[in-house]
């Protein structure tokens, strides 16, 4: 008889697609596309007859079932739990209803120390046979961690199921949509008459947006031979890029140094501070950094910070009027004479904005007619090219070979790939048609010469 280490082991994470049946106590294992036609398979040197199906799903893969009842059908009978991993997922076997309320506190005082084992770099996922039922009375207490959309009434094991998803930061997927009644129970009395979602699939809180979950439902047309039906959640992880943090950089004001009274300021300041520190002793670096407090102290004195605009003929006047008519913004409601000084403060800014951006077209016509009287024929046409260009969207979207729009990044560039290859693999083949000339006729080369 097989270890239940032993039978963990089975399950790898190679096997991404492996699944197990909590209730029943097996798990299924991909099937390789060359021998899904056959009707037996070797695997772990042992030799099982299968059926095979798709799981409802035309992408998943077909699967062969292993059974696993020396170990977890052992347990389960007896009302006992067993943990295992399967990846990042944490797999349980719950303990039966008709077990004492101490029982099922060990159950997830067990599972409590089992997830704290997993890494918490790691998404959990916890998944299983809860024997719990949790209906929509319990979203309006339970908001984040149970949806609107459970099955039935919420009783005392569906409250401890609640507690310990809170506790864990865990929402029950398979109650966040709306589904028809097929779609949520998950399972089925013997009898045919009771029917009951006892099966939950517990994701992480701060995934929620990664579920998909018009897809995370019960399947019962999957012919699994349980009275569960098989329970997916399609999760789509989404992760954000961790950027580091950068330092602002500074922009000062360099239009003033134009001006010959701020530029003479500028440099007996600068002159006056470094010629202090040329009688300091002291290092390389140490130089270095009192040279940069230097220039960054007088440059922020005598320039000052440049403001940002979008757009390069806004002026500092025309911020500045900006400025007067935000603030006049504030207060427009409150009388018609602050309505009326808003739309004046309104019309001078759009009127000194039309001004400087006539101005600024005026100066680069200018520069243009100066860079080609002077030969600076690329620096003109840079400068026309700025002027006159409209916006272009980047587009990132190719064709592959028959026409078809391609979106995903794999696909453009396997399909870079293929044209590159084509292009200079290309074969020249010359046409192997010879053109034969016939030989003139004597008669003929005579009658040409008589002519």
């Amino acid at each position: 008889m097989e270890t239940q280490r032993n039978t963990l082991t089975l399950v790898t994470p190679n096997c991404f697609m492996a699944s197990i049946d909590i209730c029943h106590a097996y798990f299924s294992v991909p099937i390789a596309d060359q021998d899904q036609k056959i009707l037996k398979f070797e695997w772990d040197n042992e030799l099982y007859q299968f059926t095979c199906y798709p799981n409802c799903l035309s992408q998943a893969p077909r699967n062969f079932t292993k059974l696993a009842k020396p170990i977890y059908g052992t347990l389960h009978s007896k009302g006992d739990i067993s943990t295992g991993y399967l990846d990042d997922s944490l797999l349980i076997i719950g303990v039966r209803t008709d077990h004492e309320d101490d029982e099922v506190e060990k159950f997830y005082e067990d599972l409590d120390n089992s997830i704290a084992k997993v890494p918490k770099k790691d998404i959990l996922i916890v998944q299983g046979d809860w024997n719990a039922k949790v209906g929509p009375d319990a979203f309006l207490q339970w908001a984040g961690t149970a949806g609107r959309f459970g099955h039935g009434t919420t009783n005392e094991r569906g409250l401890r199921l609640l507690e310990f998803a809170k506790s864990h930061s865990l929402t029950l997927a398979n109650t966040l949509h709306p589904h028809k009644r097929s779609r949520t129970i998950t399972w089925h009395a013997p009898n045919g008459e009771v029917h009951n979602q006892v099966d939950y699939i517990l994701a992480p809180q701060r995934f929620k947006s990664s579920i998909n979950k018009a897809m995370t439902r019960t399947y019962p047309g999957a012919d699994i031979g349980s009275d569960h039906d098989l329970v997916l959640a399609t999760f789509k992880l989404k992760l954000n890029s961790k950027r580091k943090a950068k330092s602002p950089r500074l922009h000062f004001d360099l239009e003033k140094l134009k001006g010959p009274n701020i530029s003479e300021t500028f440099r007996a300041q600068i002159g006056g501070k470094f010629a202090a520190l040329t009688l300091i002793d002291n290092d390389v670096d140490t130089m270095a950094n009192s040279l940069k407090e230097v220039l960054v102290s007088t440059a922020e004195e005598v320039l000052g910070r440049k403001r940002r605009t979008i757009q390069p003929w806004v002026t500092i006047e025309v911020l500045d009027l900006s400025d007067k008519r935000r603030e006049l913004r504030k207060r427009k409601f409150g009388s018609n004479v602050a309505m009326e000084n808003y739309q004046l403060a309104n019309k001078a800014v759009r009127k000194k904005m039309k001004e400087a951006k006539e101005k600024w077209i005026d100066d680069q016509c200018v520069a243009i007619e100066q860079s080609m009287s002077s030969g600076k024929s690329k620096q003109a046409f840079i400068t026309l090219k700025m002027l006159t260009k409209t916006f272009q969207p980047k587009v990132n979207l190719i064709e592959d070979k028959d026409g078809r729009l391609l979106t995903d990044d794999e696909d453009i560039m396997q399909r870079w790939s293929e044209y590159g290859s084509d292009l200079y693999n290309y074969e020249l083949q010359p046409d192997q048609k010879q053109m034969t000339v016939r030989p003139l006729k004597n008669q003929r080369l005579k009658l040409q010469l008589k002519a």
